[in-house]
């Protein structure tokens, strides 16, 4: 097979965010000219600085903007632009965007459009496997039953229980239902078909055997147009919440050597029976040393970093050169560098990871990122997390010579990440590498789920803490001579002179503040904890570094006071883990005033929004009698579906939004009458 050589001189990138800045920082390396997109509430987004040239598309709604095809050609004629790529997520994976890039005469850096449909319907994709000799999971993948419920409910009963329905065109852990009795399969089924209606604009589905505890693997495929086809190795990544990952790690742990290659060969065969070209990863499920196909992403990864870190390759340079008609640049198996060492790359999102990974958009007002690690990210200080959008603040890779090196560098590493005005599951990822299972043990998707009670209990504020808080709180005042004060507790006290401190339990502790010495340490008093003090401290940017002890431990702290819609959270950061408090100016503080702002319910039936979004559906009306866990409406935010469910047995006695709605974080909802 021949292909004619093809010059790149100009690349728009059809999407935003990271993904748009790494594919910049190689088309720079590499000289290529470079033409991003955006839409309204990314008109200053880091992608739009790092572009040569960029242009606007439309509103935050991507089917607008982003998705919006005729919009991107129309900046490909203005621009000069003589290919496309589509980085992840989008029009990634869209079959007619890339044949309409040929019909255009545009390089589209990415498959055939006939290999993006093959492996893109997942019905299809699995007949494929199976002709390929590929090992698949039992299930029923037919097209006729595919958007007929009824008829796919008929198939479940014969497959039998447990099983996991998928939307055809699914992708990124949207559109995935788990069913474990014939009794709630309708209900899963009708969720995720039209959760995957307004994700890929298709609501076919299909069903297949789920696996109780499998790991997730994935190998890293790439082929060219003259038939050469190779694997980069594979990447583990079973550390998933709600079906989307959180840490994954190269190479896989526990693969035996004989199972390596075979699921590597496996995955070049999968490539090869769609006559594949350029980035892709097949993805398997993998029990014990045994592994099933799951689905082929025809696209770039979100977590490829992990695949460059044990090679030393840049996979975004190998797809402009097998875009532009090149050979690979390795074509025989046995020459690909690597794996070499242990890699790891942690999504940082904004969310709250208590709450049950709810999106927690917001201004970060204060951002510092490990000086030592690949941090790949669109966020810096002063930008929003955006409601539109995923919540992904940033990947931080890290290496190292081996795996338990490479835990305990991207434990140091995470510390080092800052974040300041969003809530993150930084400390949440942090939990997950120190714990023993995780060190230890081969893991699987049920990692989580497993060690919920050691990885997301509820953490509450320690006598430390709070004199942690008090100390940085004050040595912050006497850097800028400011008013300010926790107000999480109630005081009563001069600033200069005493505290009296009571937590949320109304557990009092008393604070005696003295002035800095002449050494410029403040010394302190805390009741239960005894001597602290503050040294050296420093404001650099939005952060306050210094040291604190407190009960005869010393720490380095970082900490940021207010900034966006957090002007009264006092952000605190140790090498051990961070947490917030509220703050007010110096005075008594109201109790009920304080429990309101809390976020109290009021009563124990008033139901808000856990997130900003779009209350999509309203399942009830005044008067229903509903029961406790029934879905009372839809919301829709950050492209993902939440059920709203009652908190109780009751009656419904409002109903505050209607449908189609914006609301915010904290809004009333409904009000369910016990």
């Amino acid at each position: 097979m021949s292909a004619r050589l093809k010059e790149i001189s100009k690349v728009l990138v059809a999407n935003r965010g990271e993904i748009a800045c790494r594919v910049f920082r190689t088309c720079k390396k590499l000289g290529i000219k470079t033409v991003g997109v955006f839409s309204e509430p990314d008109r200053n987004s880091q992608h739009v600085h790092l572009a040569d040239e960029a242009y606007f598309i439309g509103p935050a709604q991507s089917t607008l903007s982003y998705l919006n095809q005729e919009k991107i050609f129309e900046v490909v004629k203005r621009s000069g632009a003589n290919a496309i790529h589509p980085g992840y997520g989008f029009l990634s994976e869209n079959s007619d965007f890339a044949r309409k890039c040929a019909e255009e005469n545009v390089i589209f850096v990415g498959p055939p459009p006939q290999a993006i449909f093959d492996m893109g319907i997942k019905n299809k994709s699995k007949e494929l496997m199976i002709a390929a000799g590929v090992p698949v999971v039992p299930g029923y993948h037919g097209s006729e039953a595919a958007s007929n419920l009824e008829a796919l409910e008929k198939e479940a009963l014969k497959l039998g229980f447990p099983l996991m329905i998928k939307a055809v065109k699914g992708g990124g852990g949207k559109g995935m239902r788990i069913a474990r009795s014939a009794d709630e399969f309708m209900s899963q089924a009708q969720s995720c078909q039209s959760e995957a209606e307004k994700a890929f604009g298709d609501g076919a589905l299909l069903i297949e055997r789920y696996i109780e505890a499998p790991r997730h693997v994935e190998v890293q495929v790439f082929g060219d147009n003259h038939g050469n086809c190779v694997y980069l190795w594979e990447r583990d990544c079973s550390v998933q919440r709600r079906h989307q990952k959180v840490i994954e790690e190269a190479p896989a742990p526990g693969l035996s050597l004989e199972t390596r290659s075979k699921i590597g060969t496996a995955a070049v065969n999968a490539a090869k029976a769609v006559n594949y070209s350029g980035a892709g990863t097949v993805e398997f499920i993998v029990e014990n040393q045994d592994f099933y196909f799951m689905e082929m992403n025809t696209r770039l990864q979100v977590e490829h970093p992990v695949t460059e870190a044990i090679t030393g390759l840049d996979l975004v340079q190998w797809q402009l050169m097998v875009a532009m008609g090149h050979e690979l640049p390795i074509k025989d198996q046995s020459k690909v560098p690597g794996p070499f060492g242990h890699a790891f790359e942690m999504r940082v999102y904004a969310e709250d990871t208590m709450a049950g990974f709810v999106p927690a958009p917001g201004l970060v007002h204060a951002l510092r990122t490990p000086p030592n690690c690949r941090v790949e990210s669109a966020i810096v200080e002063g930008d929003q997390v955006s409601v539109h959008y995923d919540p992904m603040i940033a990947k931080v890779v890290v290496w190292g010579e081996s795996r338990t090196e490479a835990i305990k560098k991207a434990d140091v590493a995470l510390s080092q990440f800052n974040a300041a005005g969003v809530e993150t599951n930084v400390d949440f990822m942090r939990k997950i590498l120190r714990s023993k299972p995780f060190q230890q043990d081969v893991v699987t998707t049920k990692f989580i789920e497993e060690n919920r009670e050691s990885l997301l209990g509820k953490r509450e504020l320690s006598s430390e803490h709070l004199a942690l808080a008090t100390v940085t709180l004050s040595a912050i005042q006497d850097y800028n001579k400011g008013q300010t004060l926790v107000r999480r507790f109630r005081l009563n006290a001069d600033l200069n002179t005493n505290l009296s401190l009571k937590n949320d339990d109304d557990k009092e502790l008393q604070v005696k503040i003295q002035h800095s010495d002449a050494s410029g340490q403040s010394n302190y008093s805390v009741q239960e904890i005894g001597d602290c003090s503050a040294s050296n401290v420093e404001k650099k940017g939005n952060f306050y570094e210094m040291d604190v002890t407190v009960g005869g431990k010393k720490l380095s702290v970082a900490a940021a006071l207010g900034g966006g819609d957090a002007q009264n959270v006092l952000s605190i950061f140790t090498p051990e883990n961070s947490f917030n408090v509220e703050v007010c100016t110096l005075g008594p503080v109201d109790k009920s005033q304080m429990d309101s702002e809390a976020g109290g319910a009021g009563s124990s039936g008033s139901v808000k929004s856990p997130m900003p979004g779009t209350l999509e559906k309203v399942s009830v009306k005044a008067g229903d009698n509903v029961k406790k866990g029934q879905q009372l409406g839809t919301l829709v935010a950050m492209k993902m579906e939440h059920i709203i469910r009652s908190p109780c047995d009751g009656t419904v006695e409002k109903v505050h939004q209607q449908a189609g709605q914006t609301v915010g974080k904290g809004s009333n909802l409904f009000t369910i009458k016990p």
